[in-house]
């Protein structure tokens, strides 16, 4: 009977520490950046596939250079860096507006679009962007 208890004890302890590192790997797994970027924002991230630290904007910006990556994402890469050159990344959440990264000031030059509820990576602005628009 002793045996059969240590057993049992045994293969609950081994249960609860697989229970434990299984719940851990989950909540490590889900980024902190796709819940920051909340439903109505458009969002750009210092690092690519949302990385890093983020901003959100909500309104046409013809000039970049002032502002600032003030939140954090799946780390602090970048927080306080202006925004101007240093975007790798961007999401969209909104389910009415598409988005528009541009390489110039006031909407100018070579631009990537991203698409409602899209997450992508910057392609031919990727740290090289300026503007951003967004509207029908």
């Amino acid at each position: 009977m002793r045996g059969a208890k240590k057993r049992a004890r045994g293969l609950l302890l081994a249960a609860l520490a697989t229970a434990s590192l299984t719940a851990g790997t989950v909540a490590a797994a889900s980024p902190a950046s796709a819940d920051s970027c909340i439903n109505g924002w458009f969002c750009l991230y210092y690092n690519s596939n949302g990385g890093g630290a983020f901003v959100r904007l909500y309104q046409n910006i013809p000039n970049l250079t002032d502002v600032r990556f003030n939140a954090c994402g799946t780390n602090c890469n970048g927080l306080g860096e202006s925004v101007w050159n240093n975007a790798a990344s961007a999401r969209n959440t909104s389910d009415w507006y598409g988005a528009a990264v541009f390489y110039r000031f006031n909407y100018l030059g070579p631009s990537d679009f991203i698409q409602l509820n899209t997450l992508a990576n910057l392609v031919n602005t990727y740290n090289e962007n300026a503007s951003v628009q967004s509207g029908p």
